[in-house]
C-alpha cells in the first residue's frame, strides 16, 4: 500500500522565506504545501480548515490586533503554534528560529538545508520522519534550519582526496628510484618529500572531511 502524502502548511511573514521553505519542504518526495500564510490568524484558519500532517511556523510570525474572528488579541509564532496543537490534536507544528531560515535559496548541487531540532537531539530529521516516527513524542517541535553538504559534495571531496593520496604515493617511489640512481638523487629526495606531503594532506583532507560530514549526519 502506498504511503499517503504528508500535507504542510506554511507559515511566514516574509514572502521569500515562504518560496524558500515551500522548495525545502517539496524537494522532500512524498510531501505536499496545501497552503500558505503570512500571519498567525491566517495560519490558523488554513489550520483549521484544512486540517494538514504539518504545519510549519516561522516563530516571528506577525501577529494581528482586534481582529473579531480571533480569540486573542495579538498571537504570534509560538501562541499560534499552541493554539494549532489544541485545535487540531493530530497536527504536528514544527516551530523554525527565524535567524536560521534564509532570505535567499541556497538549495544547489553541492548544499541542501534541513531541519533539526533546537533542543536536545539536534540531528537533521524528514517531514515524514516527523509523522510516522516515535521519536517525536510531542506535537510541538522547536526547529532550525541548517544548510549541510550534500552527497555530491561529498563525493567530490572523497574523490579529490583519493586523487592526491595516489599521487603523493607514486612521487615518494618516483623520488626513491631516482636517489637510489645517485645522478638523481637531489631531485628525487624532493620529489618525494612532495610526494609525502601530498599523500598526508589527502589522508587529512579525507578524515577532517569525514568529521565534517559526521556533523550532519
Amino acid at each position: 500500500m502506498a504511503k499517503r502524502n504528508v500535507r504542510v502548511v506554511l507559515a511566514s511573514g516574509y514572502s521569500r522565506g515562504r518560496r524558500f521553505l515551500r522548495a525545502m519542504v517539496e524537494d522532500e518526495p512524498g510531501v505536499v504545501v496545501i497552503g500558505q500564510a503570512e500571519n498567525a490568524p491566517g495560519t490558523l484558519a488554513l489550520a483549521r480548515s484544512l486540517r494538514p500532517d504539518v504545519v510549519i511556523i516561522d516563530s516571528h510570525l506577525p501577529h494581528a490586533v482586534a481582529l473579531e474572528a480571533v480569540p486573542l488579541s495579538q498571537i504570534g509564532g509560538l501562541d499560534a503554534a499552541q493554539a494549532a496543537i489544541q485545535e487540531i490534536p493530530n497536527t504536528r507544528v514544527v516551530l523554525l528560529n527565524t535567524d536560521s531560515i534564509p532570505r535567499e535559496g541556497v538549495m544547489s548541487a553541492d548544499f541542501v538545508p534541513l531541519f533539526s531540532r533546537e533542543t536536545g537531539d539536534s540531528s537533521p530529521f524528514t517531514l515524514q520522519e516527523l509523522v510516522s516516527e516515535p521519536a517525536f513524542p510531542q506535537p510541538l517541535v522547536f526547529a532550525n534550519v541548517r544548510i549541510a553538504p550534500s552527497r555530491t559534495i561529498k563525493n567530490r571531496i572523497t574523490a579529490l582526496t583519493e586523487k592526491a593520496m595516489l599521487g603523493g604515493v607514486m612521487a615518494i617511489l618516483l623520488g626513491l628510484i631516482f636517489i637510489v640512481t645517485l645522478f638523481l638523487a637531489v631531485p628525487g629526495f624532493f620529489i618525494a618529500i612532495a610526494g609525502a606531503v601530498s599523500f598526508l594532506g589527502g589522508g587529512i583532507t579525507r578524515i577532517a572531511g569525514r568529521l565534517w560530514w559526521r556533523r550532519f549526519r
